[in-house]
């Protein structure tokens, strides 16, 4: 083997390795972009859940507050 084709192999095989190399990066990259927008979502949604909890729970006490008044 010719020692212009064993440097042109390496050359290859690293450019290779380094194109698979940001390919992953990227991958992995935008999955932890799309697990983000899920936790998101999630957050949002729990917020929204303990808000009306809270409206329900609050209004249940100004009730019985108002009930046992009147008594």
């Amino acid at each position: 083997m010719d020692v212009f084709v064993f440097v042109l192999c390496i050359v290859a095989i690293t450019t290779v390795a380094g194109i698979y190399r940001e390919k992953l990066k990227a991958d992995a990259k935008a999955a932890r972009a799309q697990a983000g927008d899920d936790v998101d979502a999630r957050f949002r949604a729990m917020e929204e859940r303990i808000q009306t909890l809270e409206r329900i729970v609050t209004d249940q006490k100004h009730r019985l507050k108002n009930t046992i008044d009147s008594l």
